[in-house]
Formats: structure tokens, C-alpha cells, sequence
């Protein structure tokens, strides 16, 4: 078997600062030369410039499912070089030299959603001593040389032909959840938006159904008077009121008719009581009218 040579190299530049107390976004710029050689061939060199900032955060379409915070679209904004003959005021936050303020670029304040009051989107503060210790972190981490070693390191993870863009954004995903859930970590309280469900009701649509039930309430009790008045019982459904009044043809008594008319026949016991002695079958008139003709 042929032996086989895998190299890495990285060189870290310390990020750019106007002065002791204003630091660019730039934390650290690495290089990092891959090589892999098997055997005689030669060897494969592959070179890669990384650059880490600060930068702030779009998070998109947050939920939260059972106090867990469910996958979200992530949306880096990048913050603003200060300009030449900058203004300490326009730089620094209420902490003075503490609290050195990055500001995103306008394009991206442009482009992003209006925030709530009293958050502000467009400028964030770092503690220069968060800004150091990282910057000094990354810069010890990153400066290294690996040459087939077997010890696990920092170098050897990028050894073998690994993928360095994919790491490297593996690595400043971890430090960015570690600055926002670390002990020391400072809490927001801001405003958590959630669906709520209104019913919009148009009057103008409900007058008809209104009227409707106002009319047929009205009707109802003009009914019942009206039918109190003339003491009219309520028969509600049933065939023998249709059969005593104008629903039965054929030759009546004149006992029955005077009865029918004074109203002595219009309860329901005195119609079953007469109704005994009735008889009655469906015949068909000249007109071809099929009605109940008493027999």
C-alpha cells in the first residue's frame, strides 16, 4: 500500500480595528491550505479564505411547539465597516467605551421588517471585552499546522479532504447559539405575536333574517289573540276539525249544523264523540275531484 500525505496549514489575520476601542465587525480572517498526496502522485493543494464577523440575525416564521422552538428560516445581515473620520458618539452606546454600537448596512435596514417599539434593528451593541476574547479565541484556534497526525486536534478536523465552508459555518453556528443561550447570556423581553380569530359581522346583511323572525313572532301572537277572541281552540294537525268544517261533503242533520255553527263542535272531544256515529268514503266528483263524501 502506498503511503499517503494529508497537510493543512491555516493562517489567521487578527481582524482590522480603527483604534484600542473600536473594533471592526471582522473578528478574524483565516487561510487554510488543504494538501493530499497518495504514493508518488502529487498532491492535491486546495486553498480557502474564511472571514468571521459579526453580523446580526433574521429569524423567520418562529414557532414554538410544546416550549421547543421549531426550525426557522435564518437570514445573516451584515453590519457596516465605520467610516473614515467616524464620530465616537455615532459609534459607542450608552456604555461609552464598554458598549462599541454596530450599525447593518442601510440597504439591509431597507429590506427589513418594522420592528416594535422600543427594539431597534438597525444597531446592536458588543462588550469590547466579549469582542476581544472571541477575536483572540478564534485566532489561537484557527493558527495551526497538521502533517498525518494521530492525536485528535483542532487541525486534524480539517484534514482528509473535509469540506472547510461547511465547517466553518458549523463552527460560527455553534459560537452564535453559545452567545445567545450561554449563562451570560442577556434576555429580550420583546412581544410574541400569535393568531388570533375575530368574526366580522355585517348588519346591513342580518336586517332581512331579523325582520323575518320579528314578523313571524308578531304574526304568532296576532294569531293567538284573534283566535282567543273568538274562541277558537288550537287543533293543530288532526283530520276530524278538516272533516266537521266545510271538509266532509253529503247531507248533514240540521241538529249538526246548528251545532257546527254555534261552535259546540269545534273541540277535539266533542268531534271524536259525534264522529262515532259518521260515516264517510272517497268518491270522485263530475270535475274529477276525488273528496270525502259522508254516507
Amino acid at each position: 500500500m502506498a503511503d499517503s500525505t494529508n497537510l493543512v496549514s491555516s493562517n489567521v489575520s487578527h481582524g482590522e480595528k480603527l483604534d484600542s476601542w473600536a473594533p471592526f465587525p471582522e473578528l478574524a480572517r483565516a487561510s487554510i491550505v488543504q494538501m493530499s498526496q497518495s504514493g508518488p502522485d502529487p498532491g492535491t493543494w486546495e486553498a480557502t479564505e474564511c472571514l468571521i464577523e459579526w453580523c446580526a440575525k433574521l429569524y423567520r416564521n418562529p414557532t414554538v411547539t410544546d416550549g421547543d422552538v421549531q426550525p426557522l428560516s435564518i437570514d445573516p445581515i451584515p453590519f457596516r465597516t465605520p467610516p473614515k473620520g467616524y464620530n465616537h458618539s455615532d459609534l459607542y452606546g450608552p456604555g461609552g467605551h464598554e458598549l462599541p454600537s454596530f450599525a447593518i448596512t442601510p440597504a439591509a435596514a431597507d429590506s427589513l421588517p418594522s420592528t416594535l417599539p422600543p427594539f431597534d434593528s438597525n444597531r446592536f451593541d458588543v462588550s469590547v471585552g466579549d469582542h476581544e476574547i472571541i477575536r483572540s479565541f478564534v485566532r489561537r484556534m484557527l493558527n495551526f499546522t497538521f502533517v498525518n497526525q494521530d492525536q485528535l486536534t483542532v487541525a486534524s478536523a480539517f484534514a482528509y479532504g473535509v469540506d472547510v465552508a461547511a465547517l466553518m459555518g458549523n463552527m460560527t453556528d455553534s459560537l452564535t447559539n453559545l452567545i445567545r443561550t450561554g449563562p451570560n447570556a442577556t434576555v429580550v423581553e420583546g412581544v410574541v405575536l400569535r393568531p388570533e380569530t375575530f368574526i366580522s359581522v355585517q348588519w346591513a346583511w342580518l336586517a332581512l333574517p331579523i325582520a323575518l323572525v320579528l314578523l313571524s313572532a308578531a304574526f304568532l301572537v296576532a294569531t293567538l289573540l284573534v283566535s282567543r277572541r273568538h274562541s277558537v281552540p288550537l287543533w293543530k294537525s288532526g283530520l276530524l276539525p278538516y272533516i266537521f268544517h266545510n271538509g266532509l261533503a253529503g247531507e248533514w242533520k240540521e241538529e249538526e249544523r246548528r251545532a257546527i255553527y254555534e261552535g259546540r263542535v269545534n273541540k277535539r272531544p266533542e268531534m271524536e264523540r259525534r264522529a262515532r256515529g259518521i260515516g264517510a268514503k272517497l268518491t270522485r266528483s263530475e270535475e274529477g275531484e276525488t273528496r270525502l263524501v259522508r254516507v
